[in-house]
Formats: C-alpha cells, sequence, structure tokens
C-alpha cells in the first residue's frame, strides 16, 4: 500500500471495476442483452482490449494528486492534506 500511494505513473492495468462487462454478464433469461440496465453493446469494447496507455490517461490527474497529498502527509503531518482537500472544496463551490 505504501508503494502505491508514491506512484508517479498510473497502472497501465486496466481497473476491475471498469471493466466492460461481457454478453453472458448483461443477458436477461432470455439469453438476449439486456439495454435498458447495461446499455447499448458496443463490438469494438468486446472485441479488442484497450491500449495500456489508455487507462495510464485516463487516471493521470487522479495519480498525480494523490502523490501530492501523500507528500504533503509525510512533510508536513496528516493536517496537510486534509486542509488542502478542504480549501479545494470551499473554493469549488459557488459562493455569492
Amino acid at each position: 500500500m505504501e508503494i502505491q500511494s508514491l506512484r508517479i505513473v498510473p497502472s497501465s492495468r486496466p481497473d476491475p471495476s471498469s471493466v466492460t462487462k461481457n454478453l453472458a454478464a448483461t443477458s436477461n433469461s432470455f439469453g438476449v442483452q439486456d439495454t435498458f440496465r447495461y446499455g447499448t453493446k458496443s463490438l469494438h469494447s468486446e472485441l479488442s482490449p484497450s491500449h495500456p496507455l489508455e487507462n495510464v490517461l485516463n487516471k493521470w490527474e487522479e495519480t498525480q494528486t494523490n502523490l501530492k497529498l501523500t507528500m504533503q502527509k509525510r512533510l508536513y503531518g496528516i493536517h496537510a492534506p486534509i486542509r488542502h482537500l478542504m480549501e479545494r472544496s470551499i473554493v469549488s463551490k459557488v459562493i455569492r
């Protein structure tokens, strides 16, 4: 867990929660694709696996943010990343 918190570049392996469901997992009792629950079937996602670089690019911002927060925690203590996230949430709200 410690080593992963200091990742500079995200993992090239896809996240297991983001793997597209195949036809067997999305079919109803008749064996037909359940479009209302799982959306339209994409042939591209079923036939060709995504490129490893695609996962890296999708997770880039999250990994960089986690790295910065971990470094703040190690340098200044637990209050620094909490304060940073709190200030970010306050600034992101529309205040009038």
